[in-house]
């Protein structure tokens, strides 16, 4: 072997001749590996070595990568045009459009206006603020780090409810608006329209906002068809919010329209699930773009409160799991299940709401059987369709008990034959099925412009009295 050797240099043949070699320097300063940072080597069955962009491992955060993206629109904006919802009005501080945007990397850009609707027909701006239609000039022109514009329009002119404001002009007017979206630049896959927001049900009582008859659920849900058909035909992203938030269990406050901060977040939560739908690099110890499966999957961390905007996940019938956005019918929880607010579907949420309340709709019952055949039973019905009601009821041994609202003086019995005893009076020795029993000094009553008539069948002096006041 020659002498030499230094560091950096290898040994090198001069010619055929055995053993007539020497130290050279190689070529290229100790070589290139051709490999783009962070990317990760394998070996092949053949005993190469290769490599694949889709394959990354970054030494800093300890993170395994397959297949993602690097990190998204750091310094991209986010166009957001709507009402005051989109503003954020009565959201407590919490506004959708800021949610995304933090989600995204991005800043928002918001557009909002109070009071502000879709449409431009007669009147003109019922509510007092701008239209989108008039106001088409401040969408921008797409530029380089500009990333989505998000419209989310409708219900000022559902509860509006004017004669020119239908569904149909909603469409027109939106397809007018997406198609200048494309005129300035922007592609379809990067406008998302929503559908008309989710609100308190209170909003179909009482009149339309312009003295207009009540909006109804229809008009709300014709208005989301439209919004939905009006996407469809320009080809741009669209997010059913309405049934998000409504199933999602989304409270709106006291003005109705307006969601609180649950319902923003909800809302905000919603719409990531269009606009993020590839997986990108944060510093995670592993993340992969695409299907991933396990055989078994451990998860060490227990005890996680659900707070706002909080997911649950599920396992579908095919081992995929997802957030749970709606349970189905025929789900069985059969452990003890503590909860503070519970809203039926198609309740009617109170201005003032109950933290730890029941909401129920209008003509539901409560009902509990003692046989199998359901011959005994017990109901109660806390408000129909017509009128509010309140009232303790239960079925006791045969009878019906009917409490007074503030559920505490029983105040009517109808018994098994047929007697109805009102305000808890002594039934008789002699009695017959369909009488009616009242307690003393109490009988039955009318009056009218100040003239009154009673009869007590058992009044003062354990006599009967009728007396007319005429």
């Amino acid at each position: 072997m020659p002498v030499g050797g230094t560091a950096g240099r290898v040994l090198a043949k001069i010619d055929g001749t055995d053993y007539n070699d020497h130290w050279v320097t190689p070529a290229g300063g100790g070589g290139v590996s051709g490999l783009a940072p962070k990317e990760i080597l394998f070996g092949k069955a053949d005993g190469t070595i290769e490599q694949n962009i889709d394959l990354q491992f970054d030494p800093t955060t300890k993170s395994l990568y397959k297949g993602v993206n690097a990190a998204p629109f750091v310094g991209a904006s986010v166009y957001f045009f709507g009402d005051s919802l989109t503003a954020g009005t009565l959201g407590g501080g919490v506004r959708f459009a800021a949610i995304i945007s933090a989600a995204l990397g991005c800043t928002d850009q918001n557009n909002g206006v109070s009071a502000s609707t879709l449409e431009s027909r007669s009147p003109v701006d019922p509510l007092g603020a701008p239209n989108m239609v008039s106001r088409i000039s401040s969408i921008p022109d797409k530029g380089a780090t500009d990333r989505f514009i998000v419209f989310t329009y409708g219900i000022n002119v559902v509860v509006y409810n004017g004669v020119n404001y239908t569904a149909a002009n909603f469409q027109t007017d939106y397809q007018t608006i997406l198609d200048a979206t494309l005129a300035k630049g922007w592609l379809p896959s990067q406008v998302l329209v929503n559908s008309v927001t989710w609100a308190n049900p209170l909003v179909y009582v009482g009149g339309g906002s312009g003295g207009t008859p009540n909006p109804t659920l229809a008009r709300h849900q014709a208005f989301n068809a439209a919004a939905l058909a009006a996407a469809t035909s320009r080809g741009r992203m669209y997010f059913e919010v309405f049934s998000w938030v409504r199933y999602s269990g989304g409270i709106a406050n006291g003005a109705s329209v307006h969601p609180n901060a649950q319902g923003q977040t909800l809302m905000g939560a919603g719409m990531l699930t269009v606009l993020l739908t590839k997986v990108y690099k944060n510093s995670q110890a592993l993340a992969a773009s695409g299907m991933v499966e396990f055989l078994n999957l451990v998860l060490k961390t227990n005890n996680v409160v659900l707070e706002t905007g909080s997911k649950i996940l599920g396992i579908n019938p095919d081992g995929a799991v997802g957030v749970v956005n709606a349970i189905n019918a025929g789900m069985r929880l059969y452990a003890p299940v503590i909860m503070g607010r519970i809203i039926q579907n198609g309740a009617l949420i109170p201005l003032i709401v109950n933290t730890n309340a029941f909401y129920m709709a209008m003509s539901s019952l409560l009902s509990a059987s003692h046989i199998n055949n359901g011959d005994w039973y017990g109901s109660i019905e806390l408000c129909d369709t017509g009128a509010s009601m309140k009232f303790r009821a239960s079925y006791v041994n045969g009878s019906f008990r009917f409490y007074t609202n503030d559920g505490t003086v029983l105040a009517l019995i109808i018994n098994k034959s047929q007697q109805l005893i009102i305000n808890s009076a002594a039934v008789g020795v002699n009695n017959a099925n369909g009488d009616v029993w009242t307690s003393l000094n109490s009988g039955f009553c009318a009056s009218t412009s100040g003239i009154s008539w009673r009869f007590d069948p058992l009044g003062v002096g354990n006599a009967n009295w009728i007396r007319n006041d005429y």
